[in-house]
């Protein structure tokens, strides 16, 4: 197998464990590939000289014809392998460095168990949603879709925002709030969750709409089916907002009296790795503390 690995560029992803990892592909005859920028930063900071491939950019993944993506670090990183893989159909495994995950997965620092539950074929791949942001494209890139979430989100000198929600260009509601989120089944243990949304079983087809801090206490979150075209028109004192999908950040310049942000399903869907014994129900009940009651 030819398996690329990227992490972020933080002490906790530390050269021992890329090591490890190199050592055991190695020992069954397996190439290990590394992302520039991550072996770049091991290379300044640690002396690293591991003399291995690198993957520059994301036609690399194709010449060198990567069979999997490992992402070392937390949830936060996992979705930045969504800019290096782009659309190609790379399953990528989580092992978690960071913190709370439910796309990531715990292995107390033993990286050999995750690297063998790889080489031994021990996991499924999950074909993930993604939702797309058809309207704004420009000031956007060529990454217009998200797999936790788009956020709008009123910037931190502006006022509270009137947010017109819109299903099919049928009127839903409208949100007096800091802002909305659109989340996938994926994205509902992500922000959506901290703002009071609902979980879904990540292979649901549907969306959640949920509002942020909002000033109207009949505001709620609201599932609905991924096969809609979502449309927000925003307007206030002082209506300036940022756009978000998942962790990169827009500021767009859009007239909604002549159009509007619009969201919808993306046709293509993320793979990711569950390593067996792995589930989704395993990740709620350890991570969230199901059915444990501190008083004993």
């Amino acid at each position: 197998m030819n398996i690329a690995l990227y992490a972020r560029n933080t002490i906790a992803n530390k050269p021992e464990l890329v090591l490890e990892i190199y050592q055991k592909l190695k020992e069954q005859n397996n190439q290990l590939f590394i992302c520039e920028s991550y072996y770049n930063f091991l290379k300044n900071n640690f002396n690293f000289n591991l003399d291995v491939p690198i993957i520059c950019n994301t036609e690399d993944f194709l010449n060198y014809k990567i069979d999997l993506l490992i992402s070392l670090g937390g949830d936060g990183t996992l979705l930045e392998t969504l800019s290096l893989i782009k659309k190609l159909p790379i399953p990528v495994f989580g092992i978690n460095t960071g913190k709370l995950g439910f796309l990531t997965y715990d292995f107390n620092q033993n990286i050999s168990d995750a690297i063998d539950l790889i080489l031994q074929k021990k996991y499924s791949i999950e074909k993930r949603n993604l939702i797309e942001l058809i309207l704004p494209q420009h000031d956007i890139g060529e990454i217009n879709y998200a797999l936790n979430e788009i956020v709008i989100h009123k910037k931190d000198t502006g006022s509270m925002l009137y947010i017109e929600i819109f299903i099919d260009d049928q009127y839903l509601t409208t949100f007096f709030a800091d802002g909305v989120i659109v989340s996938t089944a994926t994205g509902s243990t992500a922000y959506s969750l901290s703002c009071g949304g609902p979980i879904l079983e990540p292979g649901l087809n549907a969306m959640i709409i949920t509002p942020i801090a909002s000033h109207s206490l009949n505001a709620r979150p609201i599932v609905i089916s991924n096969q809609h075209i979502l449309s927000f028109k925003l307007y206030g004192r002082n209506p300036q907002y940022t756009l978000s999908l998942d962790s990169r950040v827009y500021q767009p310049n859009m007239d909604f009296s002549k159009e509007s942000i619009k969201v919808s399903k993306l046709a293509h869907q993320f793979q990711l790795v569950i390593p067996h014994p792995f589930h989704f129900f395993h990740s709620l009940k350890t991570k969230l503390y199901w059915g444990t009651d501190k008083r004993f």
